[in-house]
């Protein structure tokens, strides 16, 4: 879907560890200047798709990612 030029992409996971999965796969395929907005409720898997993201970037470990709202 494309709103503006800007595109967008809506995913249901079922499982923290299928988010994680989720977002080390679009990591792998992320270029530099790529930008990921991740909007959600509390609660909803956004770190977790974060700490996924860093994983298929490169980043040794997915502890080094964590919340905000939590720190």
């Amino acid at each position: 879907m494309s709103t503006s030029g800007i595109e967008t992409l809506s995913v249901i996971t079922r499982s923290p560890e299928r988010t994680l999965e989720l977002g080390r796969r679009l990591g792998e395929v992320l270029a530099r200047g790529d930008v990921v907005a991740l909007f959600g409720d509390l609660g909803a898997g956004k770190t977790q798709l974060a700490k996924g993201i860093a994983l298929g970037c490169g980043v040794a470990s997915a502890s080094e990612v964590t919340s905000p709202t939590f720190i």
